[in-house]
C-alpha cells in the first residue's frame, strides 16, 4: 500500500523562477531535496523547450513537415 506523504515547501519569487525555468531542477531542489553539488543535466530541459517549439511552429503552419521556418 502507497503512504501518502504531504510535500510543503515555500513558493518565493526565486522558487517560481527556478520552476519557470526548469520544472525538473525545481523538482530536484524543492521536492526531491537533492543535495546542490549533485550534478543535473541541463539537456533536458533545452531539448524538451526546443521540441515544444518546434511542434508550437509546426501547428500554427510557421514549420513545414519537410522545411526548416
Amino acid at each position: 500500500m502507497g503512504v501518502n506523504k504531504k510535500i510543503s515547501f515555500n513558493l518565493s519569487p526565486s522558487s517560481l523562477n527556478i520552476f519557470f525555468k526548469s520544472p525538473l531542477l525545481f523538482y530536484l531542489q524543492h521536492v526531491a531535496k537533492v543535495p546542490e553539488d549533485t550534478k543535473v543535466p541541463v539537456c533536458y530541459g533545452l531539448s524538451g523547450n526546443i521540441v515544444h517549439t518546434c511542434l508550437e511552429k509546426y501547428a500554427k503552419g510557421d514549420l513545414s513537415r519537410d522545411g526548416c521556418i
